[in-house]
Parts: C-alpha cells; structure tokens; sequence
C-alpha cells in the first residue's frame, strides 16, 4: 500500500503509472516491455515499485528528488514509451525510446537508464521548471522563460519555421 501525494501527467497513456508518495519517493507500476522507468529493466510491475530505491535509478539521478515526470508513447505502445524526471534542483533526466530525438540526448538512441539532459541545445546550462510530452516530442520550459522542443518535426509541429527534426532541444 503507497500513501499518494500526486500523480503525474502523460505516464498513464504509455501504461505506465507514476506516482509521489506522501513521503516523496517516486513509484511505477508498468506493463512488460516498457522502457520508460530508468532502472534498466522492462519487467512487468503490477504492483507499485519504489524507483527511488532502484539502485540504478538512484546512481544515475544522483539521488536528487524528483519533483515532476512526464512521459508519453507512440501509438505502437509501451515499448515505444519514454519518460522525463524533473528534479527539485531543475535537473532534467530522460529515458526510454528515442527514435525520433524526443530524449534531448543528441541521439537516435533508446536507453533505460536516466541521463542528464540539462546540457543539450537551447537548454543547455538551464534550469528546466516544466516538461511536457508528446507521442514524438518533449517540450520543455526554463527559469529564464524560454521554451523548446526536441524531437519530431515532420510537418513542422515544433513551431520552428521548418520541418527540420532534432535530436536536440531547439
């Protein structure tokens, strides 16, 4: 039984669920297959599984709280899932499916660990205060009031004056 204090938006399309507890850690269920979590695992939780206490979740946020995640997947499902932790300190990590750029990691590469991805693009050196996600792309908003989006960009839904897709936050 987790005592819940919020639940977080865009998880559950992906069949994933996240959750705070009253105490602040972070929680998941998630079907088999998904790769969202960051704990380098796709097995199936059907009951809440503490993140916070995964010792890869813990190594590669640093420990850091997690203050808010989103996360979204393609309409292929939830092994096409990826997920974004906002930390209280604005530290930003992804994780998950990445074929169209949507992590902010300068690749095409899917991955079930968290990376920090605070250091590429617009939003480099920024303090991130919101994320928002998409099927295909991850919009992000900072400190200083500057908006970017990463990801897919086929028919020019980034707002960028081009169809131009980036692995990048532009």
């Amino acid at each position: 039984y987790t005592r819940i204090s919020k639940l977080f938006k865009g998880i559950q399309s992906s069949g994933n669920l996240i959750v705070q507890s009253k105490e602040g850690e972070v929680h998941a269920t998630a079907p088999a297959g998904s790769h969202a979590l960051g704990i380098n695992s796709t097995r199936t939780f059907t009951e809440f599984y503490n993140l916070s206490q995964d010792s890869s979740f813990k190594r590669t946020s640093g420990g850091k709280q997690i203050v808010e995640v989103s996360g979204n997947a393609s309409t292929s499902g939830v092994t096409q899932s990826y997920s974004y932790f906002l930390a209280a300190d604005g530290s930003l990590f992804s994780t998950g499916f990445n074929a169209n750029g949507e992590l902010n990691d300068s690749t095409l590469t899917t991955t079930r660990l968290l990376k920090q991805v605070n250091n590429f693009g617009t939003i480099r050196g920024e303090t991130v205060i919101e994320v928002n996600t998409t099927p295909q792309n991850a919009y992000f908003v900072t400190c200083s009031n500057k908006m970017a989006v990463a990801g897919d960009n086929t028919n020019g839904q980034q707002g960028t004056c081009n169809t131009n897709t980036s692995n990048n936050a532009v």
